[in-house]
């Protein structure tokens, strides 16, 4: 099977790319930080840097006939709200809303069958 794995370089998508390399599927990355070849097994999975708010590249790997997943799992976000003061607040919406419904609206429009998974940031700090 082929797959298209946004979020390919944070906790749960190395793990998830590891998974699915590991059982035999064509994975292809994106991410907007770099890629830690460290966990990659296969040398051909490949990586690519972007920004969910552009669909450019996405519409671009979903419509390359090389590729053409059958799949997206879709990992990628600004997660940690530890993290959100370091980002203007623009972007963290522009991201994790637009460019979720970006991604949903062409994987519809290919009949990709998308997934998408959260994290456990969204609870914030459980231990108040």
């Amino acid at each position: 099977m082929k797959i298209l794995v946004t979020g390919s370089s944070g906790f749960i998508g190395t793990a998830l790319v590891k998974k699915l390399l590991k059982s035999g599927h064509k994975v292809i990355g994106m991410d907007f930080a770099p890629c830690n070849k460290d966990f990659v097994i296969d040398t051909k999975f490949q990586n690519y840097p972007y920004d969910f708010t552009d669909g450019t590249l996405i519409q671009h790997l979903i419509d390359t006939k090389d590729f053409d997943p059958d799949v997206c799992f879709h990992v990628g976000a600004i997660a940690d709200v530890t993290t959100i003061p370091k980002y203007d607040i623009m972007q963290v919406i522009r991201t994790n809303t637009f460019g979720t419904s970006l991604i949903a609206y062409l994987c519809s429009k290919k009949k990709i069958s998308m997934n998408y998974v959260s994290t456990c940031c969204v609870y914030g700090d459980t231990n108040e």
